[in-house]
């Protein structure tokens, strides 16, 4: 929790977003005037990106672009790396954190050990974070400074696990660490940990790589010893469930301070693999969130690919409103958004949507079941029913949670529960209706009557969403009028 002693409000260049300090939240961005709906709200220069290490035959090193197999410029020296131009390639070699000589040999020796794909990211994190650390320049000292800054406070699992980590990390830098593990501080590892799991975004894989994964697991799945024939059905469960596979991760310093809410009033929009969209010119020192001078990032190379992060309002904001993000996919059930904030980000979300949806009937929780139809395109009974047997609840996994942790109350003085018809027509409108997607959507431009899905990019009119609420409500009405004709029948048999 941040110091009562900080100012109570801090204006970002540009002077549409102030840091607060919340009681319960700590940091948050608020509007300090009215925002329109489809307005960009904050764009932001990466402090630190990472490729995934399953990814790193097919995203550049430099820009996170997604890279085909013969446009891919390979590093030929660790060969765990590659670029998406000859351009690229110099930028990431010459900067210190990107692909520098040491940090090159110290994945060649990450890859001799065969680490889990998840240990061998953590390291890769550390080393880029160190390579900050060490580096001499202002430039690298401030984005240093910036992770340091990120919430995010080391609990004993942080702690273990970068002592786990520490020797590996040390045999990774070999000769470019004097001291080996022992020059190592654990906290500080520890709380890096800590810091980039609460604070890093994840970039989705573009189409093409994700294929790629899918057939390479699917042929691994054949190769193996079992030949049972399920790889087909896990990929068909992938499919349905919405998994978003990931190329890499991006920590943005100003973007870390958007709260969690379940349903959201700005959506997230990145542009790797866009050569239209070019990085604006670095912005000069000025306030950062923290008050240290704000990072200045040179341009992807050739001024294309941006890596910056564009977050737009979906509807109007008021001045004070507080900025919320999803931390979620929107179609997620309350079981499952309860125990991500829990278990990853270690909270229990309070947010209005989830009081709603806490302390819904069984049968609101039946009729709520039209909120994530996507109409023609959307989920059909066999998917409903295959998402339920792939996570293991009912149909009503909302109702069942209820039993479970009981009704989800406002913290004092924070708005009560929504209106559960207004929660309808928020999902409705704003998660993207093409199947299996499952993406946010906010207006392109401001003024604009489209609605832009910020995964698949799929655009939706104002009259599309209107025949599509027209359509759900048929059926609400339809399903109403069924229940009720049941019940008179039932009724009138119990008189006889």
């Amino acid at each position: 929790m941040e110091s009562a002693t900080q100012p109570p409000a801090m204006p970002l260049p540009g002077g549409t977003l102030e840091v607060r300090r919340h009681a319960r939240k700590g940091r948050s961005l608020h509007t300090t005037r009215l925002v329109k709906g489809g307005e960009v709200v904050l764009e932001e220069a990466p402090v630190l990106l990472l490729v995934a290490p399953d990814m790193s035959t097919n995203t550049c090193a430099t820009c996170l672009r997604a890279v085909g197999p013969q446009e891919c410029v390979g590093c030929s020296s660790c060969q765990q790396a590659c670029f998406c131009s000859p351009e690229c390639l110099q930028a990431g070699t010459s900067t210190p954190w990107v692909h520098s000589p040491p940090l090159c040999g110290a994945y060649a020796r990450l890859a001799a050990l065969q680490l889990p794909v998840e240990e061998a990211g953590q390291l890769r994190f550390l080393l880029h974070a160190l390579a900050l650390k060490h580096t001499q320049s202002p430039e690298a000292a401030q984005r240093y400074a910036a992770l340091l800054d990120l919430v995010g406070e080391p609990t004993a699992a942080d702690q273990a696990l970068a002592a786990r980590l520490a020797p590996v990390l040390a045999e990774a830098l070999a000769g470019a660490l004097p001291g080996g593990a022992a020059a190592l501080d654990l906290s500080e590892l520890a709380a890096l940990l800590r810091k980039e799991q609460l604070n890093s975004y994840g970039i989705l894989a573009s189409a093409a790589q994700a294929e790629a994964v899918r057939a390479a697991e699917a042929a691994a799945r054949q190769g193996g010893a079992s030949g049972s024939g399920r790889g087909g059905a896990v990929e068909q469960e992938e499919e349905e469930d919405g998994e978003r596979r990931l190329r890499g991760s991006a920590i943005y310093a100003q973007a870390s301070l958007i709260n969690h809410e379940c349903l959201p009033n700005v959506a997230r929009y990145d542009f790797f693999d866009d050569p239209s969209h070019r990085n604006p010119a670095p912005a000069s020192a000025s306030a950062s969130t923290s008050g240290a001078p704000a990072i200045a990032v040179a341009p992807t190379a050739g001024g294309l690919a941006s890596t910056h992060v564009v977050f737009r309002a979906l509807h109007d904001l008021p001045p004070g409103t507080e900025l919320a993000q999803s931390y979620v996919p929107l179609h997620w059930g309350l079981a499952e958004r309860q125990a991500q904030c829990r278990d990853v980000y270690g909270f229990g979300c309070t947010c209005p949507r989830c009081q709603c949806e806490s302390q819904w009937s069984d049968e609101e929780g039946e009729e709520s079941e039209w909120e994530t139809d996507s109409g023609d395109g959307g989920m059909g009974e066999e998917e409903v029913a295959g998402d339920d047997a792939g996570s293991g609840e009912a149909c009503n996994g909302e109702v069942e949670m209820e039993e479970a942790i009981g009704p989800i109350m406002a913290p004092p003085g924070e708005e009560g529960p929504l209106e559960p018809a207004y929660l309808r027509l928020f999902l409705l409108k704003y998660m993207c209706p093409r199947p299996g997607c499952f993406g946010t959507a906010a207006p392109p431009a401001q003024g604009s009557s489209l609605l832009e899905c910020n995964v698949c990019g799929h655009r939706r009119s104002e009259q599309e969403f209107l025949r599509e609420l027209e359509r759900a409500q048929r059926e609400e009405r339809r399903a109403a009028a069924a229940a009720a004709t049941g019940g008179k029948g039932k009724a009138a048999g119990q008189r006889r």
